[in-house]
Order: C-alpha cells, then structure tokens, then sequence
C-alpha cells in the first residue's frame, strides 16, 4: 500500500536482502529473508518532502548506509543525502550536501564504506564554467559522514574532434555522471562514468582509476587537466565542405593525438600522432574528399 518505487538491493549478513528507493514519504528500506519474505518497513523524509534513495551499502557495524538524492532550499537545487541506520533500519544521523547554490547542485549514484570506516561516494556535480552539464564526481567523507574532499572529473573532447555528416565538427559536453566507486587494494578507487553523445544518439563508457585521495592513477577516455582546451583549437571555416585549417596548442610538451570520428562512432581518420612541444601551434590542413592530410606549418603561439 506504500507505492514505492525500488531503485537497489544488497545482501544482509542474516543470508536476507535490503532494498531501497523512494515512496511517497521519501526514502524506504524493505528487508526480506532469504526467501523473500517481508520482515520490517521503514521510510525516512526530510522537511523538504523529497528523497530518492538511489544505493545502499551494508557497513561493517551490520547496519546500513543509504545515499539518495533531494532537493536543498531555498532555491531547490539538487543535493545529496546520506541516511546511516542500524541493522533494523532505525536512522542513527543523516547528512546533507550541496545544493545551496547552482553551483554546488550535485547528484549521488553510488556509496560505499571505505578502510577507514569513512565513506565514499560517487555521483555527477553540476558545471557552469564549459556549458550546462554535470561532471563526474566522486566525494569521501569520515565516519560521521562529514566531507573530507571531493574530486570532479571533465573529461574535454577537443582532442578527438568528432564531426556529423555535414562536415561540422561536434563536441558538445553533456552529461558525465560517476555511476559507481568502489575502493581498491592499494587505498584508491575505481570509478566507472559515462558520457551522453548528443552527436552518436548514445553514451561513451570510461573508468577512472585514483589514488587515495581522488588522484587520476590511469583512465580510459578521460583527461583530468585537458591537454588541449577549447579555447586553443580552432577549426576554420566552420562548417566544413571540402577544405578546413585544424589549429591547436598544447599546454605542455608531449604526444598529442587528433581522431575524427562519423556518426556511428568509428574513427575514419587520424589527424595528428606526434609529440608537441608546449606553446607551439600546430596547423594542420583537412582534405575532406580523401584520407589524407598535409601539415602547413610551426608557430610560436
């Protein structure tokens, strides 16, 4: 009779299962026994009226740890929520983060306990500074569920140009959410995201490997301090028929590559594969009725 709406499940160390996810009160905890049947009920709300538990993690104690997602006043941006109960449910403390302003409006996907007892959680974080979009974002707090750090991930696409089928180049930046964290052997974390492409009508799948304190180890389609920004290439004319000048400067010396990529996702073409020297322009000149590409000059930016 409480209409609620499951979002996710997790075992408990009585062999039974705890579900969470939102009902017209707010958040839930459904806990079944090992063979699915019903053993208690439990909602929790905030004065706001809104609360979507979106994961749980059982936690070492044997109770529970629910991450959720609200809204936070006096503008109703989004926030983050940590609710801690004990092994029957009964809340212990909650938490509230960001959300006060369009800049710290954030969203949560994943909590886990960490070493340390601390948590770690995972989510997107809203971004004024390239265009409307979220970044992935990861935030570890101590034990009482207060923030220690955050990190946000954005990944920049200006070194793979992708282009649509008139010959435009395309890196729009939408959405990047962290969906999951989880901590490693060594202390780190590793954290799975991925990004909306308006341009192939799907999403780009990439993991982020860290230290203990959210440092960028090794990554998969992710570049945590962009090589290239948008600002240092340009694309001329724009759009593209037959002929353009692709220009670029990279922050600091090394391998810079350049990919056009069509419609569906696959690479047709590399631009560039060498190494750069830092404030030096490159200018590369793109034939667009063959695959092939002539290098027009160096110069000092």
């Amino acid at each position: 009779g409480n209409n609620p709406y499951p979002e996710t499940a997790t075992q408990s160390l009585d062999s039974g299962y705890i579900i969470t996810g939102s009902d017209p009160s707010g958040v839930f905890l459904f806990k079944v026994n090992k063979n699915g049947d019903s053993l208690w009920y439990k909602s929790y709300s905030n004065s706001v009226g809104y609360i979507d538990g979106v994961d749980i993690s059982l936690i070492k104690d044997s109770g529970y740890v629910i991450i959720g997602q609200t809204l936070a006043l006096p503008h109703y941006y989004n926030a983050m929520i940590i609710i801690k109960t004990d092994a029957s449910g009964d809340t212990l403390w909650t938490k509230t983060y960001g959300g006060s302003d369009i800049s710290s409006d954030c969203i949560a996907w994943s909590i886990r306990q960490t070493k340390d007892n601390g948590y770690i959680i995972a989510g997107g974080k809203y971004d004024t500074t390239t265009a409307p979009h979220y970044d992935a974002y990861i935030m570890k707090t101590d034990e009482n569920g207060d923030s220690l750090w955050t990190k946000v991930y954005h990944r920049k696409l200006f070194c793979s140009v992708l282009f649509d089928e008139y010959g435009s180049p395309n890196y729009e930046p939408n959405a990047e959410i962290a969906y999951n964290v989880e901590q490693t052997e060594d202390g780190g974390f590793i954290i799975s995201s991925s990004k909306y492409m308006s341009s192939l009508s799907g999403f780009d799948i990439y993991i982020i490997k860290t230290d203990s304190l959210g440092n960028i180890i090794n990554t998969t389609g992710i570049n945590d301090d962009s090589f290239i920004t948008n600002e240092e290439l340009i694309i001329y004319p724009n759009p593209i028929k037959e002929h353009a000048t692709i220009s670029f400067t990279a922050k600091q010396s090394g391998i810079v590559k350049l990919e056009i990529f069509n419609y569906v996702g696959q690479c047709i073409r590399i631009l560039f594969n060498d190494n750069t020297y830092g404030g030096i322009r490159q200018s590369i000149e793109l034939n667009t009725t063959n695959t092939g590409y002539s290098q027009l000059s160096d110069k000092t930016k």
